[in-house]
C-alpha cells in the first residue's frame, strides 16, 4: 500500500491558472498537521533553469507562506516543501490580455440636420451627436474572443456577434444619451479589464 506518511501536508495556490502579462501574483502554501518554521518555494523557468527561495512564517501567521512574483512576463512551474511534505509541480501560464486592433465609429445625422456623416477612429472618451442620430460600432480584437459585450451605464449590457470578417458590429438610433466600454474575453478566461 502506498500511503501519505508526511506529517507536515501542504497545499498551494494558485493552480493551473492563467494569469495576464505584467501583474503581480501571491503564491502560497498552506500547511497543516506539524508545521515547520520555514519552507521552500521552487520556481522552474521555462527553459528548465530553477531557483529555490527560503520562506519564513510572517509575523502573526499561522500555517500560510506567501511568496510574491512581481510582474509577471513568462510562465513557470512551481512547488514548496515544508517539513516532511511538498506540492506537486503546478504550472502558471502568462498571456497577454486582449485588446482592440481596429475601432470605427460612425455617426450619421438625422436627415433634417443636413449634416454629414462622421467618421472616427478610436473610441473617444465622449462625442455629441443629435438625437436620432445613427450609430455604427466596428470592433475587432487583437485574438480570437470567447466573447465581446459593450457595458453600458445602468447595468445595461449589449452582446455583439462577430462577422466572418472577424469585425463585431453593432448599429443603433440614439434617442439619448448612453455612456459603454467594450468588455472583451479572450478563450483563456481573460478580459480586457484590470
Amino acid at each position: 500500500p502506498s500511503a501519505d506518511l508526511s506529517l507536515t501536508q501542504v497545499k498551494a495556490e494558485p493552480i493551473g491558472e492563467v494569469q495576464p502579462r505584467g501583474t503581480d501574483l501571491r503564491l502560497s502554501a498552506k500547511v497543516s498537521g506539524r508545521v515547520p518554521e520555514s519552507a521552500v518555494v521552487m520556481i522552474r523557468q521555462t527553459d528548465g533553469s530553477e531557483s529555490v527561495h527560503s520562506l519564513k512564517l510572517p509575523a502573526g501567521a499561522k500555517d500560510t507562506f506567501p511568496f510574491p512574483v512581481r510582474n509577471l512576463q513568462h510562465g513557470f512551474s512551481y512547488r514548496f516543501r515544508a517539513g516532511d511534505g511538498q506540492t506537486p509541480w503546478h504550472m502558471i501560464e502568462v498571456a497577454d490580455r486582449p485588446a482592440l486592433k481596429m475601432v470605427e465609429l460612425v455617426v450619421i445625422p438625422p436627415e433634417y440636420a443636413k449634416l454629414s456623416e462622421t467618421r472616427v477612429t478610436g473610441l473617444p472618451k465622449s462625442t455629441r451627436v443629435l438625437q436620432g442620430s445613427q450609430l455604427m460600432l466596428r470592433l475587432q480584437a487583437s485574438e480570437p474572443l470567447k466573447s465581446l459585450v459593450l457595458q453600458g451605464e445602468n447595468n445595461i449590457s449589449i452582446p455583439l456577434q462577430q462577422t466572418q470578417e472577424g469585425i463585431y458590429e453593432w448599429k443603433a438610433e440614439l434617442a439619448e444619451s448612453w455612456a459603454f466600454r467594450p468588455i472583451m474575453e479572450n478563450a483563456r478566461g481573460l478580459n480586457n479589464e484590470s
